[in-house]
């Protein structure tokens, strides 16, 4: 590998540059990183530096896919199966266009039902006449970023 120089920089290249395209880039190459992580203070000829690049690469990309093997996929958990606990402490209602009444009504249904599905209780909540009933153009709910406010 010789030093050339092209139109995006210096590189590395092959004595027969244009026909062998293999090259280095400088940047993968930094002098004073590699001796410091050999700890040397003797000065690396091109090649060295190059060669111990390569095995601090391999050395890296293993550890990597090691890791990555370690790793377990999360599980995805349905919030309709997740139940909930036997006392639900609530906040008092401050500030809440929806009213005390529709808060204990939604307490209420949590505690009984054992739900915490935010679309089960939009759903119920439709069937009584209150301000946010309907849906959007989207088919939620309109009552739904109120309920889970809650």
């Amino acid at each position: 590998m010789v030093r050339r120089r092209g139109k995006n920089g210096a590189f590395y290249g092959c004595t027969n540059y244009p026909t062998c395209r293999n090259t280095l880039d400088l940047t993968d190459i930094d002098r004073k990183d590699t001796q410091d992580h050999i700890q040397l203070s003797l000065p690396l000829f091109d090649k060295q530096i190059g060669r111990i690049n390569r095995i601090i690469r391999k050395h890296t990309e293993l550890q990597e896919q090691e890791f990555v093997k370690e790793l377990e996929p999360v599980k995805s958990v349905s919030i309709k199966q997740v139940a909930a606990p036997k006392k639900l402490n609530i906040s008092p209602v401050i500030n809440s266009p929806l009213g005390e009444d529709i808060h204990r009504f939604i307490a209420e249904f949590v505690e009984k039902r054992r739900s915490i599905s935010v679309l089960e209780i939009c759903k119920e909540l439709n069937s009584f006449q209150h301000d946010f009933k309907g849906n959007f153009s989207t088919g939620k709910p309109k009552i739904y970023p109120y309920v889970t406010m809650v």
